[in-house]
């Protein structure tokens, strides 16, 4: 796998993840662990140097808010936000 589809791939593992939070909070249940994407996702795509590291993240949680617009377990919604996140990451070269 290159570098680009672990990265989208971790994308969307995120967001799925991110989906059963926002389900499980709704029904009173609170999950305290918060697994760190972001850095790895930042290095992947070669922005670990990037100056702007708060936009960076800025986007990439931004992106990840519209996990709640998508119904669960559709696959195809999931892939294109993923991809609108990480084609908005991609413009920080």
């Amino acid at each position: 796998m290159d570098k680009k589809a672990l990265a989208l791939h971790l994308i969307k593992q995120d967001l799925k993840y991110r989906q059963m939070v926002v389900a499980q909070n709704s029904v009173g249940i609170q999950i305290e662990f918060h697994p760190d994407l972001v850095r790895v996702i930042r290095a992947l795509m070669g922005h670990s140097n990037v100056k702007t590291i708060d936009d960076w993240v800025d986007v990439y949680v931004q992106g990840m808010a519209k996990i709640e617009k998508i119904t669960w377990g559709n696959e195809a919604g999931i892939y294109i936000v993923a991809l609108n996140i990480y084609k908005s990451l991609e413009s920080f070269n």
